[in-house]
Parts: C-alpha cells; sequence; structure tokens
C-alpha cells in the first residue's frame, strides 16, 4: 500500500502516505510517528488541490520500495 484514506472526526479526513519519511509543502501538515506512514490531515476539500494530490503521490510513487505503474 503507498497511500489511504481514512475517515477522521469532525468532518475531517486524513491521507496517509506510506514510505515518505518527510515531506515539506507550503499548505500540507504532514505528521505522524508510523515507521511506515504519515498522514496528512484535511479538514475541508479546498486544502486539498489537484495539484497537491499529484506532488505527493509524485513523491510517494518515487520513494516506493517496489516499481510502480
Amino acid at each position: 500500500m503507498l497511500c489511504a484514506l481514512q475517515r477522521g472526526a469532525s468532518n475531517s479526513c486524513y491521507f496517509y502516505v506510506h514510505h515518505l519519511p518527510t515531506m515539506v509543502h507550503e499548505r500540507l501538515k504532514y505528521s505522524g510517528k508510523g515507521k511506515h506512514a504519515k498522514r496528512i490531515k484535511l479538514t475541508s476539500l479546498d486544502e486539498f488541490r489537484d495539484e497537491d494530490i499529484e506532488w505527493v503521490l509524485d513523491r510517494v510513487a518515487a520513494a516506493a520500495p517496489f516499481e510502480t505503474a
């Protein structure tokens, strides 16, 4: 698994990314203490733009421990 979505409390959502130990983004807050997974907490759709999704997924694919399509 490289990424996943999970419903959070109070109308929030967590976008989990795996095999990406660090990430710096101007808008997205990256957190978590897991060995393989970290998360981005979202409270509205406006927080996660199409270009943000592509940016994160490009980094996840580059860091994946196996070949991605």
